[in-house]
């Protein structure tokens, strides 16, 4: 992430709201920390309008201003300085004729630092207590300064490292007593030996135990010169740095570097990496991708996938098709959060006609909580075939590749992929790995495992209609075409069943890719700064840390009256504040007909008013559950729902209704432990009484055990976005190259149902690790390559 850009027109502005993210910036009291770290607070400030605190002591600040190159950016009103006053400290001249370079005079400089721990705490605090999020980026030599950050619940932590990731990794395993490596250091690696003072080492080794608390690492550098460059000469080498560098030494190399052929063969490298580095910076450059997919990341707001379509796009310049019926494409895009995004023109969206649908409502007091109403909807997509296949006609004609990716369920309407030969098509499943191969596995007959099931394992009975069944059949054959499978899932949470899928006999020779957490995976912001915080954020905003139980079943579901009315008197009686997003589930065209209004038990709005939040349209459920007050959630466990509360940190209590909630369920409560049960899927036809459901809530709540929970459910969160923030920037850009391996590469995405266009963060990471195939000889170097600078 090269932060010396002078690009600043890119128009980020709009990619924070005021109240929502703010950046501190915590340098280390030297010249070129300083420096470094002001650069990126403007940088921020100025390109993404997000209010970024400058944070050091009043000496330090004044010196880094004075120096500072562009004193107009000083001026953003987006942009704050504090200045901490310190003991007074020793200033002492630089020693002459000093026989160790090193600046220890600066030392007693360095050490005030110290004392900026409880000025810095007092500000992290005095922030975060009006800021949604709190991201405090701290200079590596100023952990032991910043180690406060783990008291405060909305703050993260990344620490900036000012030197080039070449030294930082060769110093640290100097410094380390030279572990074994893969692969032997680079031949004539300088020794640590003289480098640094032991009063600098007895400094760095202070912030070791608070490293340990960062979210990640940030370098000021890009993959373009993290290699071994020969763009210079030396003057003289690190083993000869105690001898003197003679007047002729000097001429000789001056000339060399100025008038001769070697020289001119270094300037000329030297120009080629200037310029690669200096696109890097540039729009669509991969610093500037880095730079936005982290601001994308603390940042926050997403509206899943196709939010990721749009972003993809819109930042780097590739056509992106969405192409589904004409029904369901208005629905998305009325749905879609950030209806700027779906202006670009990168964006193609593809509506179809389909015959006339049935599209009836929900039906009241079902006796089968699957959504069988939403069939005809479904069986819709079967129509699909004929023009998907001319559109891919179309557009393999004048691209030299063409990538298509599809809903598991949308196998046969895309099956005329075969006959294209510069194609070819990844499936998408919605659903979790776990619940993926063990209802597959189920209804396969239950054939032998090398290790047993789960004990307890929920039972497929039930959870699908006949009608569904079939239609997962017809998919069948058309599914052993694909590449490769693609799952909204992670390793720190299924890493066991999505080895079993990789597995499986039927994916022999194909991809498993874990792309997710897809919340935390795509530009999160609202990207339009005007738009009215949601009143259920504004509610939420009034309330106590972990206090609030947020309710939701999600689109698909229909309840009876009978648990309308057992749920509103329970969470009555909980005696704890709630939100519930109460509302009648889909219809296969949500445009058609009166949206029938459902009766809640007489005045139970009126009573509950000044505790709790009854939602009756759509709600903002990522930022619900990503809000400091939110302590617990009562969901029926659909994999989006589900994965959003443990990327999260947020336990949920299961009231599993059809389909793969069933095993989402039992992964969450019996695998994972961040979750307690409201019912068994073994009691799906008994009534979950009020105080069932009071003593659920006020167990995930206001318990101890409920307390032990949300402890896991956090812990298991933040390595969650932590196996994310290994790959931040790197996804999407891992993405685009392995599409540019392919001169002209042109990716066409078909888009339908669920399914979107996703970055293959782990493609790379799985090759090499898991031994998968590799398309080609090609992509084997490339990825051998590319592992030196990724992984």
């Amino acid at each position: 992430m090269d932060i010396h850009s002078k690009d600043s027109s890119h128009d980020h502005s709009s990619i924070s709201k005021q109240g929502e993210v703010v950046i501190i910036t915590v340098p280390f009291p030297c010249h070129s920390h300083l420096n470094q770290l002001l650069h990126l607070s403007c940088l921020i400030s100025s390109s993404y309008n997000i209010p970024v605190h400058y944070a050091t002591t009043s000496t330090h600040l004044r010196q880094a201003k004075l120096r500072f190159n562009d004193t107009t950016h000083l001026q953003n009103s987006q942009l704050h300085f504090h200045e901490f006053p310190t003991p007074d400290f020793l200033s002492p001249s630089p020693t002459p004729n000093p026989s160790n370079k090193s600046p220890t005079h600066l030392q007693p400089s360095f050490e005030s630092s110290i004392h900026l721990r409880q000025p810095m705490a007092a500000l992290l605090q005095n922030i975060s207590a009006t800021a949604r999020k709190v991201i405090v980026i701290h200079d590596v030599l100023m952990a032991y300064v910043v180690q406060d950050i783990a008291n405060v619940p909305n703050a993260k932590s990344y620490a900036f490292t000012p030197t080039c990731s070449f030294s930082s990794f060769f110093d640290g395993w100097q410094m380390m007593g030279k572990p074994l490596l893969e692969k032997p250091p680079p031949k004539g690696l300088p020794s640590i030996e003289g480098c640094y003072p032991t009063e600098i080492l007895n400094l760095v080794a202070r912030q070791i135990d608070f490293l340990k608390f960062t979210t990640g690492h940030i370098y000021n550098s890009c993959k373009s010169i993290e290699d071994i460059l020969k763009v210079g000469l030396p003057v003289n080498t690190w083993e000869q740095r105690e001898e003197t560098v003679t007047s002729s030494t000097i001429a000789k190399v001056v000339q060399n570097l100025i008038t001769s052929k070697e020289g001119e063969e270094i300037r000329k490298r030297a120009k080629e990496l200037g310029a690669s580095t200096r696109q890097a910076v540039k729009e669509g450059g991969v610093s500037r991708m880095e730079l936005d997919s982290f601001i994308a990341h603390i940042t926050s707001h997403l509206n899943q996938l196709l939010h990721l379509s749009c972003l993809i796009s819109s930042s780097y310049n590739i056509p992106v098709h969405y192409a589904t019926a004409s029904t369901h494409l208005r629905q998305a895009k009325h749905r879609f959060n950030n209806k700027t995004h779906l202006q670009n023109s990168q964006v193609h969206f593809h509506e179809f006609p389909t015959p006339d649908f049935v599209s009836p409502s929900p039906t009241p007091n079902p006796s089968t909580k699957f959504p069988t109403h939403l069939q005809p909807s479904f069986e819709s997509s079967i129509h699909l075939r004929q023009p998907m296949a001319a559109l891919l006609q179309s557009i393999s004609a004048t691209a030299r590749k063409v990538i298509v990716i599809h809903d598991v369920l949308m196998a046969y309407a895309v099956q005329d992929i075969a006959n294209v030969p510069n194609a070819e098509s990844y499936a998408f499943s919605p659903t979790s790995p776990f619940s993926s191969f063990f209802d597959g596995w189920q209804m396969k007959g239950k054939p032998s495992l090398e290790k047993p099931p789960p004990k307890g394992l929920p039972s497929i009975e039930g959870c699908f209609s006949i009608e569904i069944l079939h239609l997962i059949a017809l998919q069948i054959d058309f599914l052993k075409s694909t590449t490769g499978y693609i799952y909204n899932s992670c390793r720190s949470v299924e890493g066991t069943y999505i080895d079993l899928i990789a597995n499986d006999q039927f994916n022999r020779n194909k991809l498993i890719w874990s792309i997710g957490p897809l919340i935390l995976g795509a530009d999160c912001d609202r990207r339009n700064s005007n738009t009215p915080k949601d009143k259920c954020l504004e509610w939420l905003d009034k309330q106590a840390p972990k206090s609030i139980f947020y309710v939701s079943f999600g689109t698909t579901t229909t309840m009876t009256d009978e648990e309308i009315k057992e749920l509103a008197m329970g969470l009555e009686q909980s005696e704890q504040k709630f939100i519930w997003v109460f509302r009648e589930a889909d219809k296969g065209d949500i445009f058609t007909g009166e949206v029938t209004k459902e009766k809640l038990p007489e005045g139970f709005e009126e009573r509950v008013k000044e505790v709790g939040m009854v939602v009756r349209d759509w709600a903002p459920q990522v930022e619900i559950l990503g809000h400091p007050s939110t302590g617990g959630f009562m969901s029926h466990y659909g994999w989006n729902s589900c994965f959003e509360s443990i990327t999260t940190g947020v336990p949920i209590s299961a009231w599993p209704m059809h389909s793969d909630q069933p095993k989402n369920a039992f992964l969450v409560t019996d695998i994972l432990k961040v979750g307690l049960p409201i019912k068994t899927w073994e009691q799906r036809d008994e009534i979950v009484t009020s105080s069932t459901i009071a003593k659920a809530v006020q167990k995930l709540i206001a318990s101890k055990e409920g307390e032990e929970i949300r402890k896991r459910a956090e812990e298991l969160g933040a390595s969650t976005r932590q196996a994310l923030s290994l790959f931040v920037g790197c996804s999407l850009v891992l993405f685009l190259l392995y599409l540019l391996w392919f001169p002209s590469s042109y990716l066409s995405c078909f888009l339908n149902g669920e399914a979107s266009i996703i970055s293959v963060k782990h493609f790379f990471i799985q090759t090499v690790r898991e031994g998968k195939n590799y398309p080609d000889a090609l992509a084997k170097r490339r990825v051998e390559e590319l592992e030196q600078l990724v992984i």
